[in-house]
């Protein structure tokens, strides 16, 4: 969106509208903005075909998050802080209240440090969490992108932290489908 000051972003939605035929939006939404405390910040580009159109297409709107990190959390046991077993890329990360707050902090990239919620989750990035001294789990990193706990896991755990980081928001997905419908005017 930004390189060569939009021009080329812009070019691109030109030609998506070329034919006519759609109509086209685009907006960044933040998977934190729709309850699931992760901060995933994408681009999203929505095109609809103008004589399927009942009324005008609006990106949804950001609700209010109910759900703290610790709610995605599925092993709550309090490990030991061994800073001695600990990378110095973490260690130079720790906030010095690390203990008496819920931070994840992103060590391995250094991209970001979040209180009850979590950075961006990448396909190699480990997620330490303080109060629990430990990092997070594939399958908490896949309910943190909004899939249920009955998700069929039928791969490694190597590739499930993979797909966990390469997978798009099920919540960010679910809000914008049901943008989508309405302007097809298909009620919930």
């Amino acid at each position: 969106m930004t390189e060569d000051n939009g021009k080329k972003f812009k070019e691109i939605i030109k030609k998506l509208e070329a034919n006519g035929l759609y109509k086209v939006h685009h907006s960044i939404l933040n998977t934190s903005d729709f309850d699931i405390p992760q901060s995933r910040k994408r681009l999203y580009i929505v095109g609809v075909r103008k004589d399927t159109m009942v009324h005008p297409f609006q990106f949804p709107k950001p609700v209010k998050p109910k759900k703290v990190l610790e709610d995605f959390l599925l092993d709550k046991k309090k490990y030991p802080f061994l800073p001695k077993t600990m990378s110095e890329r973490l260690i130079d990360r720790m906030p010095a209240d690390h203990n008496k707050k819920v931070y994840a902090i992103k060590w391995r990239a250094g991209e970001g440090i979040c209180i009850n919620a979590v950075p961006c989750i990448t396909t190699s990035t480990d997620i330490y969490i303080t109060r629990y001294n430990r990092n997070l789990s594939p399958w908490e990193k896949l309910l943190l992108q909004g899939f249920p706990k009955s998700f069929k896991n039928v791969v490694s755990e190597s590739q499930l932290q993979k797909q966990a980081g390469n997978a798009m928001s099920v919540n960010v997905l679910e809000a914008l489908f049901l943008e989508i419908f309405r302007s097809w005017g298909v009620k919930k």
